[in-house]
């Protein structure tokens, strides 16, 4: 597979060379200190600062430490240096778990049990569907703004329009926030200008967008300068960077573009096959199984494609790796300016996903066609702001490998993503080992619940606080010593249930066996699996295992009752 432009092939030699430092499990390194264990509070020195980097619909193969071709040196430093979590999960869809992080709980409870803007009539009204943060969760950023923490955040937020649910109104003291769910990447429309305009809000006051602003450099200098202005006194702070990349429309800086310009020549097949290996050589699970049936298929559609197809699929892919690229430019940025200000030795940087990558075609969707009709699609043009382009089904089979399914989907390929995070010299974390990997079960809530325990936030006394708002249901587990000297890793992850519905489609896990259905118009029937010997989910061994599998659906009937989730008559 080709790399187009020298830029691009130097930072793709820096990424190797930082993924090639990462090694799974490696022995304890000497400057990671032993637990501090005699306050109860994993950090000895002063709160650290928190930055919480999510990205928008990035596939679990989408950056360099994870197997991935695409150049992102900054994100291999952090892994090397820091912790990658390997099983790490989000919900199918990107307000959910938005909603999830915010709040620690489930989504049914916080207010999205499901997308706002699909809400079901036998939904509609009922508790846990309000279409946005509701108030009857501890909302992140103002508990650590009680903590005495300064909380900015900048980017995408989904999580409620209406005055009393922007981010201002729960909990940020700084604020430029994209309100819905997808815009242009460089203006305020959806693609052309006759469409309607996607609300921001700058400190919860509407603004326009910034004249030749690119989405992700825009809000990664927002969020540099709300940083800027603390005072030094005024430390510590929580910083949440929502990128809205590399969500659809398809778009990039040309300088971005050109370095990928003929990578992908090759096809969704040979895509395939590198995350493949890159997977392997990235030290993580090798254990994938049989990927033939999947590789055949991927290699048999690019050949029935016409030289002209090939071109235009070609760029899409492109452009989506040039938005990847651009994340981890401004990641880098970000960093720079904390360690030219010397915040960044007692700071921890959180990065992940909060899906998997998205299969959507936007030609012809209900939602987004009028789009398309009204952009300059010509190839020569996709990429650019004028153009509305998506990634597809296949592309996206290619970078969910090993996994099957996408976004909006509870197989693996919807919701486990890639997590990496790393922590500065000041900051007293137990026991995590740099350049390791995690494979411990944990979601976007265990990530929430880490961050309180960051922070110095009793979760106990937090859940006992209030009778009226849900008690936080993740686990301090992200800074958390995986070899048990703390007590909240040592529990059996068999004992720990994670369960998903959105829009009729249902998984739930346990340990390493994951029960999944779909209800559509033609409704399946539960399937079992063993998620950690077959992750690509096709072999269902619910005959097999005859009582394990009941046991999991009777979990299954205690998730939905536990969570309110309303299911369709």
């Amino acid at each position: 597979m080709s790399h187009g432009g020298g830029k691009g092939l130097f930072k793709a030699l820096v990424a190797i060379i930082y993924s090639v430092t990462i090694v799974a499990c490696n022995p304890k390194s000497p400057d990671s200190p032993e637990p501090n264990t005699s306050s109860g509070s994993f950090f000895e020195a002063s709160s650290p600062n928190i930055i919480l980097i999510v990205a928008d619909d990035l596939g679990y193969t989408d950056i360099g430490p994870f197997g991935s071709e695409i150049a992102t040196p900054e994100l291999a430093r952090l892994a090397a240096e820091g912790v990658r979590l390997s099983h790490f999960y989000a919900t199918p869809s990107c307000s959910t778990t938005r909603a999830q992080l915010m709040s620690g709980v489930d989504n049914h409870l916080a207010g999205l049990g499901t997308m706002g803007e699909i809400i079901q009539p036998h939904q509609r009204g009922h508790p846990g569907y309000e279409g946005y943060l509701n108030e009857r969760i501890h909302s992140l950023p103002q508990v650590l703004s009680s903590a005495g923490y300064r909380t900015y955040m900048a980017g995408k937020w989904h999580l409620g329009m209406g005055d009393g649910q922007i981010p201002t109104a729960r909990g940020f003291d700084r604020s430029f926030a994209m309100l819905g769910g997808v815009a242009s990447h460089y203006d305020a429309f959806g693609s052309a200008h006759s469409i309607e305009k996607t609300p921001y809000r700058e400190d919860g006051v509407a603004v326009d967008w910034p004249a030749n602003a690119y989405s992700s450099d825009l809000y990664t200098d927002r969020l540099i300068s709300f940083i800027a202005q603390t005072p030094a006194e005024a430390k510590p702070f929580f910083a949440y960077l929502a990128f809205t990349a590399p969500h659809f429309p398809l778009q990039a800086p040309s300088s971005n573009l050109q370095q990928y310009l003929g990578a992908y020549d090759d096809g969704y097949a040979s895509l395939a096959k590198a995350r493949l290996s890159g997977l392997k050589a990235a030290g993580l699970d090798s254990n994938w199984g049989q990927q033939t049936q999947t590789l055949e298929r991927l290699e048999s559609l690019w050949l029935a494609l016409s030289a002209d197809e090939k071109r235009r699929q070609s760029r899409r892919m492109e452009a989506y790796a040039a938005m990847i690229d651009r994340i981890d430019e401004n990641i880098g940025r970000l960093l720079d300016s904390l360690r030219e200000s010397g915040r960044l030795d007692n700071t921890i940087v959180v990065f992940t996903s909060d899906n998997g990558a998205s299969a959507t075609e936007a030609e012809g969707h209900r939602f987004f066609g009028e789009r398309v009709a009204t952009a300059d699609n010509s190839l020569g043009n996709m990429g650019m702001p004028s153009s509305y382009i998506s990634l597809g089904m296949h592309w996206a089979s290619a970078i969910n490998i090993p996994f099957s399914g996408f976004k909006h989907n509870t197989s693996e390929g919807g919701i486990r993503v890639p997590a990496i995070l790393w922590w500065g010299p000041a900051v007293k974390t137990v026991g995590q080992r740099r350049g390791s990997v995690d494979a411990r079960t944990m979601t976007v809530r265990d990530l929430t619940a880490s961050i309180y325990r960051a922070a110095g936030v009793s979760i106990d006394a937090l859940n006992a606080s209030s009778d009226s708002k849900h008690p936080i249901s993740g686990r301090p587990l992200v800074f958390a010593n995986p070899d048990c000297v703390a007590e909240e890793a040592c529990r059996s992850q068999n004992d720990v249930v994670f369960g998903w519905e959105y829009r009729n489609k249902f998984a739930l896990l346990r340990g390493d066996w994951k029960i999944v259905k779909t209800n559509g118009a033609m409704p399946q029937k539960w399937r079992l699996f063993n998620i950690r010997q077959q992750p690509q989910e096709t072999k269902d061994v619910s005959a097999d295992q005859p009582q394990l599998f009941q046991e999991l659906l009777t979990e299954w009937d205690r998730y939905l009752e536990e969570n309110n989730v309303r299911l369709p008559p």
